[in-house]
């Protein structure tokens, strides 16, 4: 039997790990043997070609200062090595990988092993972070079978630029799901298909999945809040600050290091330098609360059961506003109540009570849904495999 080759996002980001984690387990378990595809990234003139995608051009130029503080600010030294040794263990440890494939030569000399296809979730089609067609599968053989699950564009609408390439690559995959119903949406538009909604991977797999994952004992052995923000609002720090006074908690803050935050600066009163996806899991386990802007922060804390408060970390009237995933899963499992607005006090948000039992109904339907289109595709990748 051959193998499938499994395209999914790789970097140092801790929901896009736990969700390629996820995927490759469940292919796994399902009889499929696969390989994540390890794509070195895009060489140099294809780098310099993103300086002409304007919506990426105008997002990431007021970040790309930040960025560079970040790299060389003497406080996030230690974290950012700490972090990467964890992150570097993790992955040796825990997935199955192709060699390192560096340019798309390589890429297509060595998946021509695979017998099909699927592409993971994540903000993979997000059109400001496509850049090249490695996501869009364009350079795989248009007869070999490519599914997708719960893959995700991030954002509500595509940019009228992106509209054609866009229409022109879905239009390859023989099976499509995506995260959020805004993606089901701009997939009927533009192709006239119907793709169905998945849970995240992270959501597919059992909780006992990660209940191993984890551990049985916590961490860190104090009562503490969990905040992890990639987002740069110093009002949601606050909130932390304000809830951990009136509950007697302490602060465990995974900041961050992608750019230079201020309102970081000193945020959060437990420190854990080497916080891999295994310590991320844990810490949101074992919180008494958990404040985020992540989706996979919310997620994780659903599945856990978490008193938790999930704040914007875009603003609605942004066109490249990420909002929507964090609504959608909110939405599905009924606590549109726990996204909250920066003004919110810890009182006010504390008010806010949650029927955990229907919360749960609602996941595992969600979750049972997503597995029967999950086996359909395993049946079109063995298909092929067969």
């Amino acid at each position: 039997m051959k193998k499938v080759g499994l395209v999914s996002v790789r970097n140092y980001n801790y929901g896009s790990i736990l969700q390629a984690y996820a995927l490759q387990q469940e292919l796994f378990a399902a009889g499929i043997d696969n390989e994540l595809i390890y794509y070195k990234k895009r060489n140099v003139v294809k780098q310099a070609l993103r300086i002409f995608n304007l919506p990426l051009l105008m997002a990431k130029t007021k970040d790309v200062w930040r960025v560079i503080e970040g790299k060389t600010n003497p406080k996030l030294k230690p974290i950012i090595s700490g972090r990467n040794r964890a992150f570097s263990n993790f992955l040796k440890d825990n997935f199955v990988f192709t060699p390192c494939l560096s340019g798309k030569k390589q890429l297509v000399d060595y998946t021509k092993k695979f017998d099909a296809f699927i592409l993971g979730s994540d903000q993979v089609w997000n059109p400001m972070l496509l850049g090249g067609d490695y996501y869009t599968l364009t350079w795989v053989d248009s007869r070999r079978p490519k599914v997708t699950y719960a893959s995700s564009f991030g954002v509500s609408e595509i940019p009228a630029s992106q509209v054609k390439k866009t229409k022109e690559y879905l239009s390859r995959f023989s099976m499509i799901s995506v995260r959020e119903k805004q993606g089901a949406e701009i997939v009927e538009k533009l192709t006239g298909k119907k793709a169905e909604v998945c849970c995240d991977p992270t959501v597919l797999t059992d909780r006992k999945r990660w209940d191993e994952l984890s551990g049985a004992c916590p961490f860190v052995s104090e009562k503490y809040i969990f905040c992890y923000f990639i987002g740069n609002n110093p009002s949601q720090r606050e909130f932390a600050k304000k809830l951990a006074q009136k509950t007697d908690c302490k602060i465990l803050a995974v900041k961050h290091i992608d750019e230079y935050i201020k309102s970081d600066d000193d945020f959060g009163n437990i420190d854990y330098l080497e916080v891999g996806p295994k310590e991320f899991v844990n810490f949101i386990r074992y919180a008494t609360y958990v404040c985020t802007d992540s989706f996979h922060g919310t997620i994780f804390s659903i599945m856990y059961n978490k008193t938790f408060f999930t704040f914007k970390r875009f603003s609605d009237s942004q066109k490249s506003s990420m909002n929507s995933r964090v609504k959608n899963i909110l939405s599905i499992v009924g606590l549109s109540n726990r996204l909250f607005e920066n003004s919110i006090t810890p009182d006010a948000a504390l008010a806010y009570q949650v029927d955990w039992s229907d919360v749960n109904k609602r996941l595992n339907d969600f979750r049972k849904s997503s597995r029967e289109y999950f086996e359909r595709a395993v049946k079109c990748l063995k298909g092929a495999q067969e």
